[in-house]
């Protein structure tokens, strides 16, 4: 079953796409404030949601990558560098 309409244009699909993982992200957190073992506590209140919804520059995927980069370095270079500074980030810089 196609549940697209062709009333929606592309600009309006990108705009619930964003509010779409912004409610996701909120009801991930809702269930991690209320206990659920399984639910990511994503540290996020609902102004980080709103932010998400209408793509403000400050939302979580304008972040992604820096986040990304950061998780994979601190797995890689722990033993070279295993106390993280701004010094460590220098080095490893270097030796991508």
């Amino acid at each position: 079953m196609n549940t697209q309409d062709t009333f929606c244009t592309d600009e309006d699909l990108s705009g619930w796409e964003r509010v779409k993982r912004a409610f996701a992200n909120d009801w991930e957190q809702t269930k991690s404030d209320f206990g659920d073992d399984s639910a990511r506590d994503m540290n996020q209140d609902v102004d980080d949601t709103l932010k998400q919804a209408v793509g403000s520059d400050d939302s979580f995927e304008n972040c992604e990558q820096a986040f990304r980069f950061g998780y994979a370095a601190r797995r890689r270079y722990t033993s070279a560098y295993p106390s993280w500074n701004t010094e460590s980030l220098s080095g490893i810089l270097f030796m991508l």
